[in-house]
């Protein structure tokens, strides 16, 4: 059992003129300790707090009930586990409220105040918590717990599936999600003592990426669309022309486009010249769109011919340079990205501005004075709100108001967590599942493929974060050159372009 000697002011004992009723008892205890301490014998620390919480996390905020506290709060000394103190916040003189400091594991908490010492009766025991709060196997979380800055001293449990963590920096644990772990408490054992979170960690889908198409079969895939029959088609950006590919036995054949450097359009669709497709998506009237960045144009493809629907001629909002993403709502009409704007296209071809100044930036707010980086990828969820990857975020347009939906957090790295404290390193593509309303996006600088929910909870689903190549695999096994265009099929399989020249592929993801 832990002792600590009491220490008294004696001088305020002889000051004090009369002596005070209790004088002869207070003297008396005097004589008692003294000889107590002759013998080597210290007296111990009464229990006589009591703490509430008597579990939280570091940085959680507690409350200890008991009498003799100052009511200045700096001098009331908390003590954790013998060597830490917690900051006091505020005192009376029968409570103190204080914030849980690091380092603290299971211990009573003692209180100094003047001359007086005492601890609570029930022992204080540290709740992990971690980030993000949720994530998929293979994935690393962070855990902020308490105890020592020995990586060995530690194991981590998610619902019994236990695994050893990978770093220690400070209360920081860094750990990978085990495959066989489950939803649920997450638990730090720290030298055989259990401490168990008070949240619950979700572990969500992971992706198992294959090849679709043979590599080297591309010059530049991005942009992706599949069309009512389940066919997919891959814009080769540099080679100047869009590829229809077969789902199931990855063959691909050219779809349109002379693969020269030339930009007339024409027919019919084969000989028609439209380098620099970059984003595609099919229209209500079953046509398929391409948006030219090279050339600005936003191209028609029917079975029969190219033409040219972007720009019309007349007015500055019908003119655009470097187009990029494009999406259809439900009345025919289509958005697209370019000038830092964002743009609506009605069906007989009256352009509107909706946001964004034209002038680079990144101010959320009403959407006139809202700016843009450099946008690209739109989708609309089943409100009709337009989402916009914007480099490393993803922002919403909804009322006329632009906001940051997801990203911005991380200092421009890899961050998975919820809304803007995930980060993002250079978005490229996005689709949106209906079933879900989950979205998927393509994160090239981080050679990742990321979900992010409708409640913008952002994991990532295949791809080792920040390493580079082709390989196949599950989640973090698989390696991506640099996804580019993505789309979803009928039965929420995800495909990805990825890579350029010989490391080009089309690349398939079946979660579970």
């Amino acid at each position: 059992m832990r002792v600590i000697r009491p220490i008294f002011k004696l001088h305020k004992l002889y000051s004090m003129t009369p002596y005070p009723k209790n004088s002869a008892v207070i003297l008396m205890t005097i004589l008692i300790l003294n000889a107590c301490q002759k013998h080597g014998v210290t007296p111990a620390i009464p229990a006589t707090l009591s703490v509430s919480p008597d579990i939280d996390t570091i940085g959680g905020i507690i409350t200890i009930t008991g009498s003799g506290f100052s009511t200045n709060p700096s001098e009331d000394i908390v003590q954790f586990n013998d060597t830490t103190f917690g900051q006091v916040l505020t005192a009376s003189a029968t409570q103190l409220t204080v914030v849980v400091p690091a380092y603290t594991a299971k211990d009573r908490i003692i209180v100094k105040a003047d001359s007086m010492q005492s601890q609570t009766a029930q022992e204080f025991q540290i709740a992990p918590k971690f980030i993000p709060q949720a994530e998929a196997p293979g994935y690393p979380i962070i855990i902020i717990t308490g105890g020592s800055n020995t990586l060995s001293d530690y194991t981590v449990s998610f619902n019994g599936a236990t695994t050893a963590p990978s770093n220690l920096l400070l209360d920081f644990i860094t750990v990978d999600i085990p495959n066989n772990a489950t939803s649920g408490k997450v638990t730090v054992n720290f030298k055989g003592q259990p401490y168990t979170s008070l949240t619950d960690l979700t572990i969500t889908p992971v992706g198992e990426v294959t090849n679709l198409t043979a590599t080297g079969i591309f010059q530049t895939p991005t942009g992706m669309a599949f069309d009512q029959n389940g066919n997919l088609y891959v814009s080769d950006l540099q080679s100047g022309v869009i590829d229809k590919v077969d789902p199931n036995s990855g063959m691909v054949n050219t779809y349109a486009g002379n693969g020269t450097y030339s930009f007339n359009g024409g027919s019919p669709i084969l000989s028609a010249g439209i380098y620099g497709a970059l984003s595609l998506a099919f229209g209500l009237d079953g046509n398929l769109y391409a948006v030219d960045q090279f050339y600005s144009r936003v191209w028609k493809i029917t079975p029969d011919s190219v033409i040219s629907v972007l720009p019309i001629g007349g007015p500055a909002a019908n003119t655009v340079f470097m187009p990029a993403g494009i999406v259809f709502d439900s009345s025919g009409n289509f958005y697209v990205a370019a000038d830092q704007q964002i743009r609506m296209v009605s069906p007989s071809g009256v352009v509107t501005i909706l946001a964004g100044t034209g002038l680079q930036g990144g101010s959320d707010g009403p959407a006139a004075s809202a700016s843009f980086s450099d946008p690209t990828a739109l989708q609309l969820d089943a409100s009709g709100n337009l989402y916009i990857c914007d480099v490393a975020r993803i922002r919403m347009l909804s009322n006329g108001m632009v906001s940051t939906f997801a990203g911005g957090g991380g200092n421009g790295a890899f961050q998975d967590g919820i809304g803007t404290y995930a980060g993002f390193v250079s978005l490229n593509d996005m689709v949106r599942d209906p079933r879900t309303g989950n979205f998927y996006v393509t994160d090239p600088g981080d050679h990742g493929v990321r979900m992010v929910t409708p409640n913008g909870v952002v994991t990532t689903i295949a791809g080792k974060i920040g390493q580079q190549g082709t390989q196949n695999g599950t989640g973090s096994e698989a390696l991506f050159e640099g996804p580019s265009g993505i789309a979803l099929d009928q039965n929420s399989v995800i495909y990805v372009s990825d890579g350029s020249g010989a490391n080009s592929s089309v690349r398939k993801i079946v979660l579970h």
